[in-house]
């Protein structure tokens, strides 16, 4: 559809689509910026303690396996929110905004967390959205490339569900988080004369 005013092709599900390309382009960019490379190195680090770091794990440890039978079941609808809302909900709106201090403070443990939801949330976007997601790939400081072939997402094995990162116990404690945190802004937005005030 043309927008009449603008002159541009536009439609509900391509703004959608775009909105959603741009939220994986500006937070990667955020990320990349915000991480020391080196805290790749050493999957020893995804053991994390904080409650959102397990939090987090285990979510992208159900979006796996929910991607991977959405697939197998032919079932593409399901696929791309599953995806969606892990990067755009989980990822972006919850862990980023509650791991933003110790981004800033360089906690090595946060960044690798990152950056391992960065490369597999990509891995798992590749089949949807294949041009951003490669291009975003090969801005990844991924160790141990030999060729431009294994420089490829389109190469890159498909994520493989670790049970020991499934944790439905802080899953819990997190939607509770949400909950709570979802019901003060509902109130402080109606009514704007509670905000900054204690509750």
């Amino acid at each position: 559809i043309k927008d009449p005013k603008t002159g541009q092709n536009t439609s509900p599900k391509f703004d959608l689509g775009r909105n959603f390309a741009n939220k994986i382009w500006n937070a990667a960019r955020y990320i990349l910026t915000n991480i020391d490379p080196l805290a790749l190195r050493g999957n020893a680090r995804l053991n994390a303690s904080h409650l959102e770091d397990r939090w987090i794990l285990s979510r992208l440890n159900t979006t796996i396996t929910t991607a991977e039978s959405a697939i197998h079941q032919y079932r593409f609808a399901d696929l791309a929110e599953s995806l969606r809302t892990f990067f755009w909900t989980d990822l972006c709106d919850w862990y980023l905004e509650i791991a933003k201090a110790r981004i800033k403070s360089g906690d090595k443990t946060v960044q690798s967390i990152l950056l391992h939801c960065l490369q597999t949330s990509l891995k798992l976007l590749h089949p949807v959205m294949p041009y951003i997601t490669e291009e975003i790939w090969s801005k990844l400081p991924i160790e141990n490339r030999k060729s431009k072939i294994e420089n490829l997402l389109l190469t890159a094995s498909w994520p493989i569900p670790n049970p020991t990162l499934s944790d439905p116990a802080a899953e819990s404690q997190l939607t509770l988080i949400q909950s709570l945190t979802t019901a003060i802004r509902e109130i402080q937005n109606r009514y704007p004369t509670a905000k900054g005030k204690p509750i």
